[in-house]
């Protein structure tokens, strides 16, 4: 396990001795780094499951207090996706003041920069593995640190000015102004926010075990169709297309037994919120914010797959291998009837709940949520996907701008990628103006090294103590 700075810059290395990757190794790396900073510094935190760690520590006082009130705790932006929505309003790097357009993903990069040795390690003593990787990631270090200049430019046009002007375009094309989407976005965190009392560990285990049941079942469905179109192709006998449509009837009759199953749950009862709506509306209700959290995890973990083919076939990351490209294609062509028929459903049930809003005679302004994509590139950039479905009827007379325009959503969406472009922009400025001073500094102390010094041998560190000490 690795501590990174905000330049992906490796400074403290943990050995892992026990199974998996506990929670006392973070807070051991945040310990250490605290016992070399001033006592003024403050330090955000980008981890993979930041979300629990900042829990454990204000349940259990894990770190001083020294520490905790210095420390503020974030989610690294790609697992932040996997996390409910609720998760990210609190955790995600994007979604909060002040972390620019750093990502926390600057372990994940130096693994994939110490892949190569993982085959001459494998056979290594374990004293001998340590000494390779402890002088590998040192040299690492001090390459990335001789070219911080490169990386503040990079950042700068790749990230900064690239990202900002897409913002401003999309703000430009929208008829609300900056406060009003920044009003409507604190009015979004706070509804969305006192809502977070969701479902019991337990019944959440019992209801993805549920729509697990159910894609397996349409799974099974989809496939019995597909061998009934290959049995017309080749004009199989009736005998078998009699036997394909009993295994069909079986097929949908435990489908309808998993729904029989899920009413059984009782999941109205968790949500005092729906008391007062039709019963059969809060549970088409609540089936559908079920099936979105299940399809927002399965999309988000496809996506992370795409994500790594197309780095490896862009040259950006290390080659994934023929037999690891093939394994990754293959399990994501494998899951992809699923998902696909996971968001169908949902759609389903969305054109449904707006039909059921007029029968239950259920008020206009109740909030019906919207219908995915089919297209997974599309639903990567969707921010309705990360959002979970209103089950409670909104307070207001009418439903609010951030949850019924599109258009507010995303020019909220812009503004917070503007913002995060704006603190990037001070950040570099600032990490640019400490480069020149340090240059400035190091080249005046070698100057007049080179004019005091009546030796070949020049120690620069006692003229440039010398010039910190008259500055």
């Amino acid at each position: 396990m690795a501590l990174v700075c905000g330049h992906d810059i490796p400074i403290f290395l943990i050995n892992i001795d026990s199974p998996g990757e506990q929670q006392k190794y973070a807070f051991c790396l945040m310990f250490t780094l605290f016992a070399y900073l001033p006592q003024a510094a403050t330090v955000t935190a980008l981890y993979d499951i930041a979300c629990k760690s900042d829990r454990s520590n204000g349940r259990h006082d894990l770190l001083p207090l020294w520490i905790s009130e210095r420390l503020q705790w974030a989610v690294s932006v790609m697992h932040a996706y996997g996390h409910e929505w609720a998760c990210q309003l609190v955790y995600n790097p994007r979604l909060r003041k002040g972390l620019g357009l750093r990502d926390g993903e600057g372990v994940e990069r130096l693994w994939s920069r110490l892949r190569v040795f993982i085959p001459i390690t494998r056979t290594s003593g374990r004293s001998r593995r340590i000494w390779i990787l402890d002088r590998q990631v040192r040299a690492l270090a001090c390459e990335m640190r001789d070219h911080l200049g490169v990386y503040i430019i990079r950042r700068f046009k790749t990230g900064v000015k690239k990202q900002s002007s897409a913002a401003k375009a999309v703000l430009q094309g929208t008829p609300h102004s900056m406060d009003t989407l920044r009003s409507e976005w604190e009015a979004q965190r706070l509804a969305q926010l006192s809502v977070r009392a969701h479902a019991p560990a337990r019944l959440r285990r019992e209801v993805d075990a549920v729509i697990t049941l159910q894609a397996d079942i349409e799974r099974v469905e989809f496939a019995i169709e597909g061998v009934r179109a290959q049995f017309r192709e080749t004009r199989s006998s009736s005998e078998s297309f009699g036997i394909l449509a009993r295994l069909f009837r079986t097929s949908a009759d435990l489908s309808n037994k998993v729904d029989s199953l899920y009413t059984s749950l009782n999941v109205a009862n968790t949500f005092p919120e729906l008391k007062g709506l039709h019963i059969n509306f809060a549970r088409m209700l609540l089936l559908t914010r079920d099936i979105k959290i299940n399809i927002r995890k399965r999309v988000t973990a496809q996506l992370l797959e795409f994500d790594r083919l197309d780095r490896a076939a862009g040259g950006r990351s290390n080659p994934l291998g023929t037999k690891l490209h093939q394994i990754t294609r293959k399990a994501i062509s494998k899951r992809q009837p699923a998902i696909l028929s996971s968001i169908r459903k949902f759609n389903k049930y969305c054109v449904a709940l707006k039909e059921a809003v007029k029968t239950y005679n259920i008020s206009q302004t109740f909030p019906i949520p919207h219908q995915l994509s089919s297209n997974l590139s599309e639903l990567r950039d969707d921010p309705s996907l990360y959002e979970d479905i209103w089950i409670a009827p909104p307070p207001a007379q009418t439903a609010p701008k951030w949850l019924e325009d599109a258009g507010v959503r995303c020019g909220i969406h812009a503004m917070l990628k503007l913002e995060r472009c704006k603190e990037e922009e001070r950040r570099l400025k600032f990490e640019c103006e400490n480069l020149q001073r340090w240059f400035g500094r190091e080249l005046a102390a070698t100057k007049l090294a080179l004019r005091l010094s009546g030796s070949t041998y020049v120690d620069l560190g006692g003229y440039l103590q010398a010039i910190m000490s008259s500055a």
